[in-house]
């Protein structure tokens, strides 16, 4: 069974309303959300932190489970707006797609001097 832990330290990470922006599709000319370049580069730096941790891995096709323990630097922060980047960032690398994932638990602490999030991947048999 696949298990992993790692530690993404939670610098220059972009607010809700920085991760997203209104464009317009190309082909239809309707309105579509696209990731902005904060939220981008975000993930690239996720990735990163995964890959300098952890070396190349296989990524699984089974379901997945999610443990994500924040630590931030203020009370003020809001744990929903962090998950959707950081599991778009893994796909490919812990699992194929993030539709796999069945299950995140969701902790959150403060830590003034060391703001991260401490993840754990896992299969789910």
């Amino acid at each position: 069974m696949m298990k992993y832990k790692l530690i993404i330290p939670l610098k220059n990470f972009p607010s809700i309303n920085h991760t997203y922006q209104i464009g317009y599709s190309p082909e239809t000319g309707k309105p579509k959300l696209y990731k902005t370049s904060e939220a981008k580069i975000f993930q690239e730096w996720a990735f990163y932190c995964a890959f300098s941790q952890l070396g190349k891995i296989m990524p699984s096709s089974k379901k997945i489970e999610m443990k994500f323990n924040f630590y931030f630097p203020t009370r003020k922060s809001d744990l929903s707006n962090y998950i959707k980047l950081i599991e778009d960032a893994f796909q490919g690398y812990f699992y194929l797609n993030d539709n796999q994932i069945v299950k995140e638990v969701l902790m959150k602490n403060l830590d003034k001097k060391n703001p991260r999030v401490e993840i754990e991947v896992l299969e789910n048999e």
